[in-house]
C-alpha cells in the first residue's frame, strides 16, 4: 500500500512570499516602466487588455495586484 506524502507545514501566512522564485523587475520591464517609477493600477489594466500577453505576464499582474492590496491594508 502506498503512503501519502504529508504536505509541508507553513509556519506563517507571510512566508509564501519569501519562498517564491521571483524575477525582480520582470513585470516592470514588460510594462515599460522605468526604474524608480511606481507601477500603477492603470498600467496593469492597460497591459492586461492588450492582445497576445502570455500566462506568465498575467500571473505577474495578478501577483502585483495582490501585493498592492497587501500594502494598502498596512
Amino acid at each position: 500500500m502506498a503512503t501519502r506524502k504529508k504536505k509541508p507545514e507553513v509556519k506563517s501566512d507571510e512566508e509564501w512570499i519569501q519562498k517564491m522564485k521571483l524575477k525582480k523587475g520582470a513585470l516592470r520591464r514588460t510594462l515599460g516602466a522605468k526604474k524608480g517609477e511606481p507601477v500603477t493600477e492603470a498600467m496593469l489594466a492597460k497591459k492586461e487588455k492588450q492582445k497576445g500577453i502570455h500566462g506568465k505576464t498575467k500571473k505577474r499582474i495578478a501577483l502585483a495586484r495582490t501585493f498592492m492590496k497587501m500594502n494598502k491594508s498596512k
